[in-house]
């Protein structure tokens, strides 16, 4: 065991002793004494520690100066494929992908733990009325509100309802069918986005000073002059589903 490499290895995947310890599955000591130089992991352990770190046991026996293991086409064509969908997905899909990888790698979870750590919940709360064709928010009418599956994310449970988006115009944040989380207000501070209903139709916009604004340029703004504009609640975030 090099004592080096490991080290690089360990710092490589921005872990502490105490983290790696617990990924490779051995005490905090032990582990320690390998960074050391003090011990030596026996074969099955040094696999192990390899495949934490993602390098080749060569790399941590001091036999060779690269860290990564050796990848075939249809890997790098693979990971090309991965990076590519992650940077299209939204920053909370991302955010969400990436704290139950880490954790999961921190806790050496098997493919089917990693698959039951991104939990789904029912959501009982979605409005039956789209953002742009609503007819009011009654928290307490029963017959307004349908359930759907969701991600359980930190939104949800502050979230006093959902609404499902009507439309393009607040490209590029919210597309047509996103759900999103409401936190009920009779006020939306300027410069947020809310959920307002004019004229018994309901609609997300970024409160102006005078004014409701979309994002999409190509749509109009909404004036008070055209019909009262009553606030209905903040928006937090978007549901993932």
């Amino acid at each position: 065991m090099n004592p080096d490499n490991l080290k690089e290895a360990r710092k490589s995947k921005k872990l502490t002793m105490q983290q790696a310890a617990a990924a490779i599955g051995v005490s905090a000591s032990s582990y320690q004494k390998y960074e050391y130089g003090i011990n030596k992991p026996d074969i099955d352990t040094l696999q192990k520690i390899a495949d934490v770190f993602g390098v080749t046991t060569d790399y941590l026996l001091g036999r060779e100066k690269k860290k990564s293991p050796e990848m075939t086409s249809e890997d790098t064509r693979f990971e090309e494929e991965l990076l590519s969908i992650y940077r299209s997905m939204p920053e909370e899909y991302r955010k969400l992908l990436y704290d139950s990888i880490r954790a999961a790698v921190l806790k050496n979870h098997s493919p089917e733990q990693i698959r039951s750590d991104i939990k789904k919940v029912i959501f009982d709360m979605l409005s039956v009325h789209k953002a742009s064709a609503g007819c009011g928010y009654d928290l307490e009418d029963s017959d307004q509100w349908r359930s759907v599956e969701v991600v359980d994310t930190p939104e949800l449970h502050e979230a006093d309802f959902a609404v499902e988006v009507d439309g393009d115009s607040m490209l590029p944040d919210f597309e047509n069918g996103d759900i999103v989380y409401v936190v009920k207000s009779d006020e939306v501070p300027v410069g947020k986005i809310g959920l307002f209903i004019q004229n018994g139709k309901g609609y997300i916009k970024k409160a102006g000073e005078d004014r409701l604004m979309s994002l999409n340029p190509e749509y109009d703004d909404i004036y008070p002059e055209n019909g009262e504009i009553i606030p209905c609640g903040i928006i937090i975030g978007k549901a993932v589903r």
